[in-house]
């Protein structure tokens, strides 16, 4: 009887989720051009109106910032991920080993990370409306998304954080 052991299932999982990335990443541009054009809608309705509409230039402004943030995604996270955790970016190209416990599950957890991002940008978005709390809770997502991106680099940093408070507990209080 042949049985699938927990390393092959992660490693076939996490080849197949290069493609899953792709397809968000599809979504990703579709999405953004679609609230490009929303938000050049919006400015359009505003210029016709005379700044008497309900809308207002701020969710127009919205839509075309997170509209140009999902059209240029890559640039994006890439932009994101450089200024919270510096030059070293886990997007680079690797070799990508398939018995790999740790890279499998790194796609996973960065694939989730993507997910993350595009959700919480939706929810920022939506946060403009009236009657919409989501505007907390879109940005965590997003925070959420850059951090489950670097996944190795965040581990890094809280290790770093961890590592300097139990063995000098007493300096990180001091003014």
């Amino acid at each position: 009887m042949n049985s699938a052991d927990l390393i092959t299932m992660l490693g076939n999982l996490s080849r197949s989720l290069q493609s899953v990335e792709h397809l968000i990443g599809g979504f990703s541009y579709l999405s953004g051009i679609i609230l490009v054009y929303t938000g050049i809608l919006k400015f359009k309705k505003l210029a016709n109106s005379g700044h008497h509409g309900k809308d207002h230039h701020s969710t127009a402004v919205a839509f075309i910032l997170i509209g140009s943030a999902l059209l240029f995604l890559p640039t994006t996270i890439n932009m994101l991920s450089n200024s919270t955790f510096g030059g070293n970016n886990v997007l680079q190209y690797t070799h990508f080993n398939q018995n790999d416990v740790y890279a499998s599950m790194g796609v996973l957890i960065q694939t989730a990370g993507l997910i993350w991002f595009i959700r919480g940008s939706m929810m920022v978005l939506h946060a403009g409306k009236p009657g919409e709390p989501n505007g907390v809770r879109g940005f965590l997502f997003i925070c959420a998304g850059v951090m489950a991106i670097n996944f190795s680099l965040t581990l890094s940093a809280v290790d770093y954080i961890i590592k300097h408070l139990v063995s000098n507990p007493f300096s990180f209080w001091k003014v």
